[in-house]
């Protein structure tokens, strides 16, 4: 888990005015950093974060997203999260491949 990742893959959906959105994008340029001792940057954010079993919880700004890890490889790291805001749903799924 410790290392740099670029994510290289955005997939998911939300909703806007009760219209469901979905997308499936290739990304580049955008990296993770973990530390071992807990510090990171999450898309360019210094951050805290914390892996407990499959629950990687990640810490920005006093506000706390949890995801849940579904592949961790030497190489690849999947990471998704969903939750509701106003009257809909989200759904995010990042996929990540280790560059150091």
């Amino acid at each position: 888990m410790y290392g740099i990742w670029e994510i290289v893959r955005d997939q998911g959906y939300f909703y806007e005015d009760g219209e469901r959105i979905s997308f499936d994008e290739p990304i580049g340029d955008e990296y993770c950093e973990f530390s071992e001792d807990g510090s990171g940057n999450f898309l360019g954010i210094n951050c805290d974060w914390n892996l407990s079993g499959n629950r990687l919880a990640i810490s920005v700004y006093g506000e706390t997203m949890i995801f849940t890890v579904t592949s961790l490889t030497a190489a690849e790291l999947i990471i998704e999260v969903s939750g509701r805001y106003g009257d809909g749903e989200y759904y995010k799924k990042f996929t990540m491949r280790k560059v150091d």
